[in-house]
């Protein structure tokens, strides 16, 4: 249960990296931007683990940057490290910045010099999620790559359409249908596992089990459960005929479970659809 998860999280920060244009890089600087990328993501999950056990408020930069810390990303991880100065890091040099808001319960991690990677921006947003942007036509801050930047309207069916398919995701992970939420997130792990494989690091079938074999290991874990669904705070867009549903907070999330010695909860903040044979489908997710 651990490799399924523990591969789903690098399978997050390599799809992050197709939603947005990227320049041409040096194998080894690809590398440590993938690495920058983990570390980022594995900050941020460690930070809501610190969150939950402490009345969802976020630690300070002395606390964040503190042995007391430590804890929290070794859960992250699911494994025993020595140290966990590697996880701070942004390679080849540089440290993962740390801002937490003094009057609202949000923070941000960030790389300090995203131009190394040939980036205008890379961080992870409490609100935003995780934002990879190179500063080009195709790059969008939200973490999903516009097709076209020329804003289409939406009309109030359209916008029903996505709500219901939402719903539909949402009731089948509450049911625990594991069935159903493989078929309703279909295309977007089809979609998913074809970037991974472009960039070398997992087969498409490996991502589709990672993805099944850690919804499966939540569902069955103790206490499992859902956060209620938030379709309030969801913003509607369409672009090239590209449907989005974006959210500064989690539109979809389960509540944090033990599976083995990891602590793990689900989160989509953000889906893109497009109509295929007639009907709205889900292509990408925003997870994290």
């Amino acid at each position: 249960m651990k490799k399924f998860i523990a591969t789903l999280l690098v399978i997050m920060a390599l799809t992050s990296a197709a939603f947005a244009g990227e320049k041409k890089l040096s194998p080894s600087m690809e590398r440590n931007l993938r690495k920058t990328e983990f570390n980022i993501k594995l900050l941020a999950n460690a930070l809501e683990l610190y969150a939950n056990d402490h009345y969802m408020d976020y630690p300070t930069q002395k606390e964040f940057y503190s042995r007391k810390f430590d804890k929290y990303i070794k859960k992250s991880l699911g494994k025993k490290v020595k140290n966990t100065d590697a996880y701070y890091r942004c390679p080849p040099g540089g440290l993962i910045k740390y801002q937490r808001s003094r009057y609202e319960k949000i923070y941000k991690l960030k790389c300090r010099r995203p131009y190394k990677y040939g980036l205008k921006a890379l961080y992870f947003s409490s609100k935003e999620g995780f934002v990879k942007d190179d500063g080009s036509k195709k790059s969008s801050g939200t973490g999903i790559k516009p097709v076209k930047k020329v804003e289409e309207k939406i009309t109030e069916s359209e916008k029903k359409e996505m709500i219901a398919v939402i719903k539909d995701l949402y009731d089948a992970y509450k049911k625990r249908d594991l069935e159903k939420v493989m078929k309703l997130e279909h295309e977007a792990i089809v979609r998913s596992g074809k970037t991974a494989e472009k960039r070398g690091k997992y087969t498409a079938i490996e991502v589709y089990y990672a993805f099944k074999g850690t919804a499966k290991d939540v569902f069955r874990a103790e206490g499992f459960g859902m956060e209620p669904l938030k379709l309030d705070n969801i913003r509607f867009k369409k672009e090239g005929g590209v449907y989005k549903a974006l959210s500064a907070v989690p539109i979809i999330a389960t509540k944090q479970v033990a599976v083995g010695t990891m602590k793990v909860r689900l989160r989509i903040a953000a889906l893109e659809f497009e109509r295929i044979k007639g009907k709205m489908k889900i292509v990408k997710m925003q997870m994290y």
